[in-house]
């Protein structure tokens, strides 16, 4: 299990995090098979790729079932 937090934007250094830690493919495709992700939130606020920080969690809450993964995505304080 991988539980990430306060992704704030940054876009760039999750993918490269997820990449490292064998969750996604250099394509953002899905190859941790049945690994659960838990993103505990702060999605946006400070960096200049919120959008598609919540983007790339919602793909992947899509793509993991389909591989017998898991991704729960939780919202905090600067999300609401």
């Amino acid at each position: 299990m991988l539980v990430i937090g306060d992704i704030h934007g940054c876009i760039r250094k999750l993918e490269r995090l997820l990449q490292r830690e064998g969750i996604l493919t250099k394509n953002l495709e899905w190859e941790a098979e049945t690994e659960t992700l838990v993103f505990v939130g702060d999605y946006t606020d400070r960096g200049e790729d919120g959008i598609a920080c919540l983007e790339l969690v919602m793909h992947l809450e899509v793509e993991a079932v389909k591989r017998g993964g898991q991704v729960f995505a939780f919202l905090c304080n600067h999300d609401m």
